[in-house]
């Protein structure tokens, strides 16, 4: 186990006691995204997939839905190179056109006519 692997659990620690102790969302998505940054350099894409989710979950709950939209088409693009993971892709791909709706919906409040 590469010495990234092991910081990439310590961050992902750090976000879970952000996330359910000290109700952080947002340091918890900065820790998400450096241990997903960790797993993708040993090349473990599997485990920076997990990351990302949570990341892409947590965005969308705090309406950064242009971020949630390329995390989830990114994830739904990656795990369709496996032949067990890609059949997820479609849940991936739905969730980010639900968010393509909320954004279309945040416009069109915006949109003086």
């Amino acid at each position: 186990m590469g010495r990234f692997t092991i910081a990439a659990k310590h961050h992902i620690s750090i976000a879970e006691i952000f996330e359910t102790e000290l109700v952080d969302i947002e340091k918890a998505i900065a820790h998400y995204e450096q241990a997903a940054d960790y797993y993708k350099g040993e090349e473990s894409t599997s485990s920076a997939n997990k990351c990302l989710l949570k990341v892409a979950t947590y965005v969308a709950q705090l309406e950064q839905y242009q971020k949630a939209i390329e995390i989830y088409e990114q994830v739904g693009t990656n795990v369709m190179d496996s032949t067990l993971l890609k059949y997820s892709a479609k849940d991936y791909f739905f969730k980010a056109a639900l968010c393509h709706f909320c954004v279309d919906m945040l416009n069109a409040k915006v949109s003086p006519n």
